[in-house]
């Protein structure tokens, strides 16, 4: 006897282990007590598309970091290309500052397929200046300093009284000298006094 209710055909429910990327065919096949039979069909599979997820950083050196992840992927590519237009196969020792790269992972599988990640990373180092400024007693002056990662400097000078100093030769003021005048000595007359006394 059978499993199955009366009236209804076995039923087989049995799970295999089946690859990816691999077309599959079940044929069922029924036959009746004067083997008369009865066939049917079905394809089935399965593929799992390939991802893939990068990162990509740049440190002040200049000195590039690439990491990432793929799965369901046999091989995985990476470029890199600049806003420069400059492009990268091999990844690069040095990238250049004030300069945008980006990083584009290919995951390809088997069948072909493809997933594709980008991402984008760059550095500037900024400017840094410094100035000494010194004005002897003379009234010379004397201007050095000192700048990185800059292209180009200015320098401009400015005094307390509000006007924009430039470079002059020292100047003497003249001193006015005293004027005298002559002046007639005064001469004091006493003035003639008499005294009286009484007597008595």
């Amino acid at each position: 006897m059978s499993d199955s209710p009366q009236g209804e055909p076995p039923r087989a429910n049995t799970r295999y282990g089946f690859d990816e990327e691999v077309t599959y065919t079940a044929t069922a096949t029924a036959t009746d007590n004067a083997s008369n039979t009865a066939t049917d069909t079905d394809t089935a599979g399965y593929d799992l598309l390939p991802t893939v997820g990068v990162s990509f950083e740049i440190s002040d050196a200049g000195v590039g970091t690439l990491t990432g992840t793929s799965e369901h992927a046999t091989s995985v590519s990476v470029s890199i290309s600049g806003s420069d237009g400059s492009s990268y196969g091999p990844f690069p020792a040095t990238l250049d500052e004030e300069v945008t790269y980006t990083a584009t992972a290919t995951a390809t599988d088997n069948a072909s397929n493809t997933a594709t990640d980008t991402d984008t990373a760059g550095y500037d180092l900024l400017p840094t200046v410094g100035v000494s400024f010194e004005i002897s007693d003379a009234g010379v002056g004397t201007l050095t300093g000192t700048s990185e990662h800059a292209t180009s400097v200015s320098v401009s000078i400015s005094g307390s009284d509000g006007r924009a100093s430039t470079r002059r030769s020292p100047t003497r003021r003249r001193r006015r000298r005293p004027t005298t005048r002559a002046t007639p000595p005064r001469i004091r007359t006493p003035r003639a006094t008499t005294c009286c006394r009484r007597w008595g």
